[in-house]
């Protein structure tokens, strides 16, 4: 699918047009008081469609109107032009962090929505309910943090200036402008408990039943979001790959569900792939308000 701008041309036309001068210009900013250049872009990436949507968009009523309660979940979607696999791919972020952190490194390198994007896979970014590019509703999602995320934590939590750190690509220190970059990224999270893991569970659900079969790609305790969406749709949900997952990412589940997802996280089994028919990319009416 394309979008015509009022003009006559599609995103897709109008990207070809400008990939020739973006590559040819050396772009530079400033960062904290220092100056860095960008790396040059890789590869022109051949998108079919790059758009976003909102799930589980619900009505709460007031005297003054309707509003939303909050609980709304945005997914960005990037489909390459030829698909070469049948289950898609969502990536979803963890902590304090968004859908952002997989798009490219906190020096500019391509990321590993790119990379997966060039391999032929339809890839879904995710930002949690509350977090990234949801306004954050603290009667849903509870009250700030007491203390901000700090540069100085953000290189801590990173751990970029320890002796076995080997794929940082600077100082990893506060004054670091990747870390700076990592530091502006960073909102507030949710906690782990049984009103969260339902909400996920629920938007999980919408996305993957709109989607088709896919593969969660996780950071942290995104994991959990992977999880309850996959105990809610264990046929649609392919394989879990959970980076960094940290051990109280099942909190809040029943000894029995954790038993069982301890037991998958650890065992390998073979069988035959099944080769689904080609869906659309990005359905729009199995993701009705509710």
């Amino acid at each position: 699918m394309s979008v015509r701008s009022p003009a006559g041309i599609t995103r897709r036309q109008f990207g070809a047009m400008t990939a020739g001068s973006l590559v040819a210009a050396a772009s530079s900013s400033t960062v904290l008081g220092q100056t860095s250049t960008s790396p040059a872009p890789g590869a022109v990436l051949d998108i079919a469609d790059w758009s976003y949507y909102w799930y589980g968009i619900e009505r709460v009523k007031l005297a003054r109107g309707t509003l939303i309660n909050g609980m709304q979940m945005f997914v960005e979607h990037w489909i390459p032009t030829v698909v070469r696999h049948p289950y898609s791919i969502v990536l979803v972020h963890g902590g304090y962090d968004q859908a952002s952190d997989w798009m490219s490194t906190p020096d500019g390198r391509p990321g590993w929505a790119s990379l997966f994007l060039e391999q032929g896979y339809r890839v879904y970014l995710v930002d949690r309910p509350g977090q990234g590019r949801n306004p954050h509703h603290p009667w849903v999602h509870g009250q700030y943090d007491a203390q901000a995320p700090t540069f100085e934590r953000a290189a801590s939590t990173i751990g970029a200036t320890g002796a076995n750190h080997t794929q940082w690509p600077g100082p990893g220190d506060a004054t670091d402008p990747a870390i700076a970059q990592v530091t502006a990224s960073m909102g507030q999270p949710m906690a782990i408990n049984a009103i969260t893991l339902d909400l996920w569970r629920s938007r999980g659900t919408l996305l993957l039943d709109d989607i088709g079969p896919s593969i969660f790609v996780t950071h942290g305790d995104g994991a959990s979001f992977a999880w309850v969406t996959a105990e809610a749709r264990p046929e649609l949900v392919k394989g879990i790959v959970a980076v960094e997952q940290p051990p109280d990412s099942l909190r809040g589940r029943s000894s029995r569900s954790s038993r069982r997802y301890r037991s998958r996280s650890w065992r390998l089994k073979r069988r035959r792939p099944t080769i689904l028919p080609q869906r659309p990319c990005c359905g729009r009416q199995a993701a009705p308000l509710n």
